[in-house]
Parts: C-alpha cells; sequence; structure tokens
C-alpha cells in the first residue's frame, strides 16, 4: 500500500518586509566614522573663537569705561555693524556675543550643511546609496542618519559652548543663551539642507543652494542692522542669522526667539521626508540646469564658415 503525501499549501515563506527605518543605526555609525575628523574639527573652531574671544575682552576691556568706549565705537561704525550687528549691552558677555555670534553661528550653518548634503545627496550621486539600497536598508535610513549625525553635532556644540563659557567668568545664562543661538542655527539649516538636498540632483547644487541662502541670510541681517534707525531693520528678523542677536545673550534674553530656528528645523524635517517619498532615486525635483548656454548668431555664422573653409581647401586633394 502506497501513501501519498499532500505538497504544503503555505509555500515557501516569505521574506520579511524592511520598514523605511530598516539600517538607520548601522548608516549613522559609518556617516560617525566617516566624520570622524571633520566633526572635532569644525567644533573645535567655534568652541576655540567664542572662548577665546570672551577670554580677550575680559582681559582688555576690564574696566566699564573701556568697554563703554568699544560700544559707543562700534554703534557709530556702519562697517562693524554691517560685519558683526548691533550691540546688546557693554558687558564682557555682550561684547562677546557681538564679536563671534553671528560668525558661530555662520561656521555652525556651514558644518550642517556639508554634513547633510555629504550623506545624503553626494552619496546618492556617486553611486553608494544605490549599493547599499541592496541590502536590507529602508528608503528613508540615509535621510534620517545625516539628520542625526548633523543635531548630534550641534547639540554637542550646544553643551560644550554652555559649559566653556562659564570657565571664562561669564554668566552662565547668558552662556546658554549664546551657546543656544549658535546650535540652533545650525539645526535651522539642518532642514533646510535636507530639503535642498531633495530638490536638486547633484551634490554640488544641493551646496550651492542652501549655502545661497546662508549668503542671503547673513546680508539680510547685515542690511538691517547697518541701515541705521529710519532703515529697514525688520531685515534681521527675516532669516536665521539674525535671531542669534535678537535671542540677545547676556542682555535680557528673550528666550522665546529660540521657537523660530527649531520650527524651521521642524518644517523643513517634515518636508524632506515628504520629497524624498515622492522623487525618483537619483533625480531632484527641480529641472537641471542645462550643460552651456546656447551660442550666439555671431558664433553660429563664424563656425559655419569654418567648415565651409574646411569642406573647400579640402576638395582638390579628394580629387
Amino acid at each position: 500500500m502506497t501513501t501519498t503525501v499532500a505538497p504544503s499549501q503555505a509555500g515557501p515563506r516569505a521574506a520579511p518586509r524592511a520598514s523605511a527605518l530598516t539600517g538607520t543605526l548601522a548608516l549613522t555609525k559609518l556617516a560617525l566614522r566617516r566624520d570622524r575628523v571633520m566633526l572635532p574639527v569644525w567644533i573645535y573652531l567655534i568652541l576655540v573663537g567664542v572662548s577665546a574671544n570672551a577670554y580677550t575682552f575680559g582681559r582688555l576691556y576690564n574696566t566699564p569705561s573701556s568697554r563703554a568706549a568699544l560700544v559707543a565705537s562700534a554703534q557709530s561704525n556702519p562697517a562693524l555693524l554691517f560685519l558683526y550687528g548691533r550691540l546688546n549691552g557693554d558687558s564682557v558677555g555682550a561684547l562677546t556675543a557681538w564679536r563671534f555670534g553671528v560668525w558661530g553661528a555662520l561656521i555652525a550653518v556651514l558644518m550642517t550643511i556639508f554634513i547633510v548634503i555629504r550623506h545624503t545627496r553626494a552619496d546618492e550621486e556617486a553611486g553608494r546609496l544605490e549599493l547599499i539600497g541592496s541590502a536590507r536598508v529602508g528608503r528613508q535610513a540615509p535621510l534620517v542618519a545625516a539628520l542625526l549625525v548633523a543635531v548630534a553635532a550641534n547639540l554637542l556644540l550646544t553643551v560644550l559652548l554652555s559649559v566653556a563659557l562659564p570657565l571664562t567668568g561669564l554668566p552662565a545664562a547668558g552662556s546658554a543663551a549664546l551657546a543656544l543661538a549658535i546650535g540652533t542655527s545650525g539645526l535651522a539649516f539642518t532642514g533646510i539642507s535636507a530639503v535642498a538636498a531633495q530638490l536638486t540632483s547633484s551634490a554640488r547644487a544641493a551646496r550651492g543652494l542652501a549655502i545661497g541662502l546662508l549668503a542671503l541670510s547673513f546680508l539680510a541681517r547685515a542690511v538691517g542692522d547697518s541701515a541705521g534707525a529710519g532703515g529697514p531693520s525688520w531685515l534681521t528678523w527675516l532669516l536665521p542669522l539674525g535671531w542669534t542677536e535678537e535671542l540677545r545673550p547676556f542682555a535680557s534674553e528673550r528666550w522665546w526667539v529660540l521657537a523660530l530656528p527649531l520650527a524651521i528645523f521642524a518644517v523643513g524635517t517634515w518636508l524632506a521626508f515628504a520629497l524624498s517619498a515622492r522623487r525618483d532615486h537619483g533625480a531632484g525635483l527641480l529641472p537641471d540646469r542645462p550643460a552651456g548656454w546656447p551660442a550666439s548668431r555671431s558664433c553660429s555664422r563664424f563656425a559655419a564658415r569654418r567648415r565651409r573653409e574646411s569642406g573647400s581647401s579640402s576638395a582638390p586633394a579628394a580629387r
């Protein structure tokens, strides 16, 4: 007697489907290892620049009269107002925030732009994300990893500044306000850089878009600060770099101003994820720039004449 075994109805078990965030932790560790030299250098430059300025002002302008004279001179000089912004007080902390607040934020923003673009659009353009995507890695994992590294770098910078500045003799509350002003500027451009990486199809274009907005932010703040009482001082409020001085570190801090860069970070992050889910891999949402400008009529006529001359000169040889 023979026994017939019925075939299994279940069939081969399907592999579990990877979520959109699968592999985020591994990509974050990889990004941190790739940036193990760049990140400490950026943070060191900002930390030493702000702390050294605080120490220098405390030693050179150690009397109220010397600081008042410096403030009066700076407030009447449009070039200094253009470069560094307005002064909010004549304490050593206020002078430190005036001298390196905007520029510290600018360096933090540049650090953030290079981090986010490097681990999103640059890796996608080089084909690394396509290679990684062949493994069990979610679609949104590279973007999340880049955002985590940028946020961690700005948070670390904020904590180090909050600890280092009081060691130079500055008040703890003002030191925290200045550190947060610099760190949240980096967070605001974390969201902006993530959006730029989704809009463009090359890392160069993404960096250009983000850095162009940074330059516009600096220019709006500079014009608003140096325009005088009757000028467009409202320009300082327009973009993130101006918010570093509107927070007023060491001078009756306006803590609510921190909500502005955090809102930019939240909206930019949400928009970057929404755009990333809708675009094709390797493509941007903005049209690509043409390879070159069309030739003018004079250039076209010159090229046609050269072709005719070359053709007539080679005709006898052909015979």
